[in-house]
Protein backbone atom coordinates (compact mmCIF):
# COMPACT_ATOMS: atom_id res chain seq x y z
CA UNK A 1 0.00 0.00 0.00
CA UNK A 2 1.52 3.25 -1.05
CA UNK A 3 1.73 5.69 2.49
CA UNK A 4 -1.30 7.98 1.51
CA UNK A 5 -2.13 10.06 4.20
CA UNK A 6 -6.04 11.54 4.85
CA UNK A 7 -5.90 14.92 5.98
CA UNK A 8 -9.67 15.58 7.26
CA UNK A 9 -10.57 19.15 8.51
CA UNK A 10 -13.58 19.03 10.71
CA UNK A 11 -15.68 21.91 12.20
CA UNK A 12 -18.62 21.66 14.22
CA UNK A 13 -19.03 18.12 11.88
CA UNK A 14 -22.21 16.06 11.44
CA UNK A 15 -21.63 13.47 13.13
CA UNK A 16 -23.71 11.01 10.47
CA UNK A 17 -21.92 12.48 7.42
CA UNK A 18 -18.21 12.50 8.89
CA UNK A 19 -18.80 8.97 9.63
CA UNK A 20 -19.50 8.08 5.99
CA UNK A 21 -16.39 10.23 4.91
CA UNK A 22 -14.51 8.04 7.28
CA UNK A 23 -15.51 4.68 7.03
CA UNK A 24 -15.39 5.43 2.82
CA UNK A 25 -11.40 5.91 3.41
CA UNK A 26 -10.16 4.38 6.55
CA UNK A 27 -9.46 0.92 4.54
CA UNK A 28 -8.36 2.73 1.59
CA UNK A 29 -5.41 5.05 3.08
CA UNK A 30 -2.28 4.12 5.64
CA UNK A 31 -3.61 7.03 8.01
CA UNK A 32 -6.32 9.18 8.61
CA UNK A 33 -5.59 12.66 10.68
CA UNK A 34 -8.06 14.20 11.71
CA UNK A 35 -7.25 17.84 11.96
CA UNK A 36 -10.50 19.42 14.83
CA UNK A 37 -10.92 23.65 14.12
CA UNK A 38 -14.40 23.16 16.59
CA UNK A 39 -13.73 25.83 19.03
CA UNK A 40 -14.52 23.77 21.83
CA UNK A 41 -13.65 20.63 20.56
CA UNK A 42 -15.75 17.80 19.29
CA UNK A 43 -16.16 14.80 21.06
CA UNK A 44 -14.74 12.15 18.74
CA UNK A 45 -15.29 9.15 20.80
CA UNK A 46 -18.72 8.63 19.20
CA UNK A 47 -16.88 7.71 15.88
CA UNK A 48 -14.05 6.02 16.63
CA UNK A 49 -14.28 1.92 16.69
CA UNK A 50 -11.48 -1.04 16.39
CA UNK A 51 -9.70 0.48 13.62
CA UNK A 52 -8.71 3.58 15.55
CA UNK A 53 -5.15 2.52 15.43
CA UNK A 54 -5.41 4.11 11.65
CA UNK A 55 -7.11 7.57 13.03
CA UNK A 56 -5.24 10.22 14.69
CA UNK A 57 -7.02 13.21 16.36
CA UNK A 58 -5.99 16.83 16.60
CA UNK A 59 -8.22 19.47 18.62
CA UNK A 60 -6.69 22.84 17.98
CA UNK A 61 -9.99 23.88 20.51
CA UNK A 62 -9.85 27.40 18.20
CA UNK A 63 -10.91 27.66 14.36
CA UNK A 64 -7.85 28.53 12.91
CA UNK A 65 -8.83 28.44 9.35
CA UNK A 66 -8.86 25.70 6.96
CA UNK A 67 -5.27 26.40 5.81
CA UNK A 68 -3.25 26.59 8.84
CA UNK A 69 -5.72 22.79 10.02
CA UNK A 70 -4.15 21.20 7.17
CA UNK A 71 -0.89 22.16 7.08
CA UNK A 72 -0.73 20.92 10.58
CA UNK A 73 -1.69 17.99 9.18
CA UNK A 74 0.36 17.33 6.27
CA UNK A 75 3.35 18.37 8.73
CA UNK A 76 2.14 15.50 10.75
CA UNK A 77 1.85 13.36 7.95
CA UNK A 78 4.89 13.91 6.45
CA UNK A 79 6.96 13.32 9.73
CA UNK A 80 5.64 9.74 9.83
CA UNK A 81 6.44 9.29 6.25
CA UNK A 82 4.09 9.77 3.86
CA UNK A 83 4.69 9.94 0.40
CA UNK A 84 0.88 11.09 -0.50
CA UNK A 85 -1.43 13.58 1.10
CA UNK A 86 -4.56 13.41 0.44
CA UNK A 87 -7.17 16.38 1.69
CA UNK A 88 -10.50 15.78 2.70
CA UNK A 89 -13.54 17.97 3.67
CA UNK A 90 -15.94 16.43 6.32
CA UNK A 91 -18.89 15.66 4.22
CA UNK A 92 -17.36 13.88 1.17
CA UNK A 93 -17.78 10.11 0.30
CA UNK A 94 -15.53 8.19 -1.31
CA UNK A 95 -16.10 5.46 -3.60
CA UNK A 96 -14.42 2.12 -3.35
CA UNK A 97 -10.95 1.79 -4.78
CA UNK A 98 -10.73 5.72 -4.81
CA UNK A 99 -6.93 6.09 -3.69
CA UNK A 100 -6.18 3.09 -5.96
CA UNK A 101 -7.52 4.47 -9.07
CA UNK A 102 -6.56 8.05 -8.26
CA UNK A 103 -2.88 6.63 -7.63
CA UNK A 104 -3.11 4.72 -10.72
CA UNK A 105 -4.11 7.62 -12.71
CA UNK A 106 -1.20 9.71 -11.05
CA UNK A 107 1.67 6.73 -12.68
CA UNK A 108 -0.48 6.81 -15.94
CA UNK A 109 -0.05 10.25 -16.36
CA UNK A 110 3.22 10.62 -14.90
CA UNK A 111 4.37 8.03 -17.44
CA UNK A 112 3.53 10.60 -20.33
CA UNK A 113 5.80 12.71 -18.90
CA UNK A 114 3.40 15.18 -17.09
CA UNK A 115 4.66 17.16 -13.98
CA UNK A 116 1.61 16.23 -11.83
CA UNK A 117 1.29 18.69 -9.02
CA UNK A 118 -1.79 17.60 -7.59
CA UNK A 119 -5.03 14.73 -9.28
CA UNK A 120 -8.67 15.29 -7.60
CA UNK A 121 -11.67 13.71 -8.69
CA UNK A 122 -15.03 14.65 -10.32
CA UNK A 123 -18.28 14.97 -8.02
CA UNK A 124 -21.85 14.45 -7.14
CA UNK A 125 -23.23 17.52 -5.36
CA UNK A 126 -25.76 16.77 -3.04
CA UNK A 127 -27.03 20.28 -2.70
CA UNK A 128 -27.84 20.09 -6.77
CA UNK A 129 -29.98 16.47 -6.47
CA UNK A 130 -26.46 15.02 -7.61
CA UNK A 131 -25.35 16.67 -10.12
CA UNK A 132 -22.14 16.24 -11.58
CA UNK A 133 -19.72 19.13 -10.79
CA UNK A 134 -17.38 20.17 -13.74
CA UNK A 135 -13.70 21.66 -14.28
CA UNK A 136 -12.43 24.77 -15.02
CA UNK A 137 -9.97 25.78 -17.54
CA UNK A 138 -8.55 29.29 -17.71
CA UNK A 139 -9.12 31.03 -21.48
CA UNK A 140 -7.94 34.09 -21.61
CA UNK A 141 -11.03 36.57 -20.03
CA UNK A 142 -13.00 33.57 -19.65
CA UNK A 143 -13.59 30.27 -18.55
CA UNK A 144 -14.39 27.10 -19.63
CA UNK A 145 -16.93 24.66 -17.85
CA UNK A 146 -15.50 20.96 -18.71
CA UNK A 147 -18.38 18.68 -18.09
CA UNK A 148 -16.04 15.59 -18.89
CA UNK A 149 -17.78 11.99 -18.33
CA UNK A 150 -14.25 10.10 -18.49
CA UNK A 151 -11.01 10.52 -18.98
CA UNK A 152 -7.87 12.30 -16.89
CA UNK A 153 -7.93 16.39 -18.34
CA UNK A 154 -5.40 18.98 -17.34
CA UNK A 155 -7.76 21.57 -15.12
CA UNK A 156 -6.41 25.25 -13.94
CA UNK A 157 -7.59 24.30 -10.58
CA UNK A 158 -9.44 22.18 -8.14
CA UNK A 159 -11.80 21.84 -5.02
CA UNK A 160 -9.99 20.61 -2.21
CA UNK A 161 -11.76 17.48 -0.91
CA UNK A 162 -10.32 14.65 -2.17
CA UNK A 163 -7.50 16.11 -3.90
CA UNK A 164 -3.89 13.93 -3.58
CA UNK A 165 -0.67 16.03 -3.40
CA UNK A 166 2.74 13.91 -4.08
CA UNK A 167 4.76 14.74 -0.88
CA UNK A 168 7.57 16.11 -3.09
CA UNK A 169 5.13 18.61 -4.76
CA UNK A 170 4.54 20.20 -1.44
CA UNK A 171 8.26 20.44 -0.77
CA UNK A 172 8.70 22.05 -3.69
CA UNK A 173 5.65 24.17 -4.33
CA UNK A 174 4.87 24.81 -0.34
CA UNK A 175 1.98 24.50 1.76
CA UNK A 176 -1.20 25.92 1.99
CA UNK A 177 -2.03 29.63 2.39
CA UNK A 178 -2.96 30.06 6.13
CA UNK A 179 -3.87 34.43 6.10
CA UNK A 180 -6.92 33.28 3.84
CA UNK A 181 -8.27 31.23 6.28
CA UNK A 182 -11.38 29.78 4.26
CA UNK A 183 -12.34 30.00 0.90
CA UNK A 184 -10.19 30.28 -2.28
CA UNK A 185 -7.24 28.41 -0.35
CA UNK A 186 -7.11 25.68 -2.49
CA UNK A 187 -7.50 27.67 -5.92
CA UNK A 188 -4.62 29.32 -4.92
CA UNK A 189 -2.06 26.67 -4.15
CA UNK A 190 -2.94 24.95 -7.75
CA UNK A 191 -2.81 28.63 -9.06
CA UNK A 192 0.86 28.76 -7.78
CA UNK A 193 2.05 25.23 -8.57
CA UNK A 194 0.82 25.82 -12.10
CA UNK A 195 2.79 29.03 -12.35
CA UNK A 196 5.59 27.22 -11.70
CA UNK A 197 5.07 24.56 -14.50
CA UNK A 198 3.57 21.85 -13.03
CA UNK A 199 0.55 20.68 -13.69
CA UNK A 200 -3.02 20.09 -12.53
CA UNK A 201 -5.71 17.26 -13.44
CA UNK A 202 -8.88 16.37 -13.36
CA UNK A 203 -10.09 12.89 -12.93
CA UNK A 204 -13.75 12.46 -14.69
CA UNK A 205 -13.61 8.50 -13.93
CA UNK A 206 -13.64 8.84 -10.46
CA UNK A 207 -16.96 10.73 -9.01
CA UNK A 208 -17.36 11.23 -4.78
CA UNK A 209 -20.49 12.87 -2.98
CA UNK A 210 -19.82 16.19 -1.78
CA UNK A 211 -21.77 18.85 -0.27
CA UNK A 212 -21.07 22.34 -1.64
CA UNK A 213 -22.32 24.92 0.23
CA UNK A 214 -24.62 24.97 3.25
CA UNK A 215 -27.71 24.96 0.61
CA UNK A 216 -28.78 25.46 -3.03
CA UNK A 217 -31.22 27.61 -4.73
CA UNK A 218 -32.57 27.18 -8.44
CA UNK A 219 -32.96 30.31 -10.40
CA UNK A 220 -34.39 29.32 -13.28
CA UNK A 221 -32.46 26.35 -14.83
CA UNK A 222 -29.24 27.15 -12.65
CA UNK A 223 -28.52 26.27 -9.27
CA UNK A 224 -26.51 28.78 -6.87
CA UNK A 225 -24.96 27.62 -3.75
CA UNK A 226 -25.37 29.73 -0.74
CA UNK A 227 -23.49 29.61 2.57
CA UNK A 228 -23.67 31.57 5.78
CA UNK A 229 -22.88 35.48 5.86
CA UNK A 230 -19.44 34.30 7.56
CA UNK A 231 -18.60 32.62 4.34
CA UNK A 232 -19.99 34.85 2.19
CA UNK A 233 -17.37 37.22 3.72
CA UNK A 234 -14.58 35.36 2.79
CA UNK A 235 -15.04 34.55 -0.29
CA UNK A 236 -15.86 37.94 -1.63
CA UNK A 237 -12.69 39.32 0.16
CA UNK A 238 -10.30 36.42 -0.72
CA UNK A 239 -11.72 36.35 -3.97
CA UNK A 240 -10.90 40.07 -4.40
CA UNK A 241 -7.92 40.27 -2.77
CA UNK A 242 -6.35 37.99 -5.19
CA UNK A 243 -7.77 39.41 -8.22
CA UNK A 244 -5.70 42.64 -6.72
CA UNK A 245 -3.08 41.17 -5.93
CA UNK A 246 -1.86 37.20 -6.55
CA UNK A 247 1.13 36.98 -8.95
CA UNK A 248 -0.13 33.54 -10.01
CA UNK A 249 -3.20 34.24 -12.43
CA UNK A 250 -2.68 36.71 -15.95
CA UNK A 251 -4.32 40.09 -15.96
CA UNK A 252 -7.53 38.66 -17.34
CA UNK A 253 -8.43 36.16 -14.92
CA UNK A 254 -7.84 38.76 -12.04
CA UNK A 255 -10.58 41.01 -13.98
CA UNK A 256 -12.70 38.29 -14.40
CA UNK A 257 -12.99 37.50 -10.61
CA UNK A 258 -12.65 41.03 -9.63
CA UNK A 259 -16.25 41.17 -11.87
CA UNK A 260 -16.83 37.78 -10.49
CA UNK A 261 -17.13 39.53 -6.96
CA UNK A 262 -19.39 42.15 -7.16
CA UNK A 263 -21.47 40.05 -8.72
CA UNK A 264 -20.99 37.25 -6.02
CA UNK A 265 -22.33 40.19 -3.62
CA UNK A 266 -25.52 41.10 -5.89
CA UNK A 267 -26.50 37.22 -5.79
CA UNK A 268 -25.28 36.32 -1.78
CA UNK A 269 -27.44 39.56 -0.78
CA UNK A 270 -30.87 38.71 -3.20
CA UNK A 271 -31.19 35.07 -2.27
CA UNK A 272 -30.30 34.68 0.78
CA UNK A 273 -31.77 35.40 4.40
CA UNK A 274 -31.66 37.79 6.21
CA UNK A 275 -30.91 39.83 3.02
CA UNK A 276 -29.42 43.13 5.35
CA UNK A 277 -26.99 40.73 7.01
CA UNK A 278 -25.52 39.17 3.83
CA UNK A 279 -25.10 42.06 2.30
CA UNK A 280 -23.44 43.59 5.16
CA UNK A 281 -20.63 41.03 5.09
CA UNK A 282 -20.40 41.17 1.56
CA UNK A 283 -19.65 44.68 1.75
CA UNK A 284 -17.52 44.01 4.36
CA UNK A 285 -15.42 41.65 1.92
CA UNK A 286 -14.98 44.32 -0.59
CA UNK A 287 -13.45 46.46 1.62
CA UNK A 288 -11.35 44.05 3.94
CA UNK A 289 -10.06 42.92 0.09
CA UNK A 290 -9.21 46.20 -1.08
CA UNK A 291 -7.25 46.95 2.23
CA UNK A 292 -5.63 43.59 2.30
CA UNK A 293 -6.89 42.98 5.59
CA UNK A 294 -6.63 39.05 5.23
CA UNK A 295 -6.86 36.64 8.87
CA UNK A 296 -9.93 35.57 10.65
CA UNK A 297 -12.75 38.19 10.90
Amino acid sequence: MYKVFAIIVTYKPNVRVLIKTIYSLKDQVYKIIIVDNTEDGFNFQQILTANNYKIKIIKLWNNYGIGKAQNIGIKIAIDEGAEYIMLSDQDTEYPPNYIENMIKAIGDLSYNNSQIAAIGPSYEDLNKDGRRGYFVIFNSFFIKRIYAKEGCLPVSQLLATGMIIPVKILKSVGYMREDLFIDWVDMEWCWKARSMGYQIFGNANVVVKHVLGDKSVKVGPKYFNLRSPSRHYYMIRNGLYLALNSSYINWQMKLRLLISMFCRVLFYAILSKPHSTHLKYCLLGIYHGFIGRLGKL
